[in-house]
């Protein structure tokens, strides 16, 4: 699963960003209307709030 997330992780911050998301969705950053059917998930992801997918998080949603 780290594997994943540093593949991810395109700024190397650690945790994974809404546009880093998007980018693994496909969805393109000019796509307004697929970026917001996108944000629920994403959110549903951010178990903490944060505004960024933490490895932890996305271990736990993948496992429920």
């Amino acid at each position: 699963m780290r594997h994943a997330c540093k593949a991810i992780d395109a700024d190397a911050s650690g945790a994974i960003d809404f546009d880093e998301f998007c980018a693994v969705c496909e969805v393109p950053a000019t796509d307004r209307a697929a970026r917001l059917r996108v944000r629920p998930l994403f959110d549903l992801i951010d178990e903490d709030r944060s505004g960024t997918i933490e490895e932890g998080e996305l271990v736990h949603v993948l496992q429920t």
